[in-house]
């Protein structure tokens, strides 16, 4: 396999992977924000209340609501950030046997390579986490029945 194949390779399992993690964690993501969002007098108390309800009104679906657009956000961003770290890397670390350098200036070159890894991909995915964000808000909003019960 040439460095190129192996490359585009890794880098869907970069997306692949950010897409099975987000599935995984979005119902969590969820109830974080539904929390957030209850103010002063809660609706749900505990995790339990808030995923009965959600299934008993919603099914599935409702833990799983926007799920679509979390994971057009972070998919390009994971497989972003590890291919710049990657890029960068190759470019800023020579191979650490032949290298020169003690393990902490490697350690600063190996974080200062993880953040400009990290905001580039950020610069770049943002847009597209902020359509995500409203879409959510958009959609909390438009869902009456916790506020009627609410107040």
């Amino acid at each position: 396999m040439s460095s190129n194949v192996t490359h585009n390779f890794d880098l869907w399992w970069c997306f692949l992977t950010a897409a099975v993690s987000t599935l995984l964690t979005y119902p969590f993501d969820i109830m974080r924000t539904q929390f957030a969002l209850q103010g002063k007098e809660k609706f749900h108390n505990s995790m339990y209340s808030y995923i009965s309800y959600t299934m008993r009104s919603h099914g599935w679906k409702g833990l799983f609501s926007g799920i679509g657009p979390s994971i057009i956000g972070i998919a390009p961003y994971i497989g972003l950030n590890f291919t710049f770290y990657e890029g960068l890397k190759r470019m800023i670390i020579v191979d650490t046997k032949q290298s020169t350098d003690n393990q902490v200036i490697t350690v600063i070159k190996t974080g200062f390579i993880g953040g400009v890894a990290g905001g580039l991909s950020k610069l770049i995915v943002y847009p597209l986490v902020f359509a995500c964000l409203n879409f959510f808000k958009l959609q909390y909003f438009t869902l009456s029945h916790y506020f009627n019960r609410i107040q």
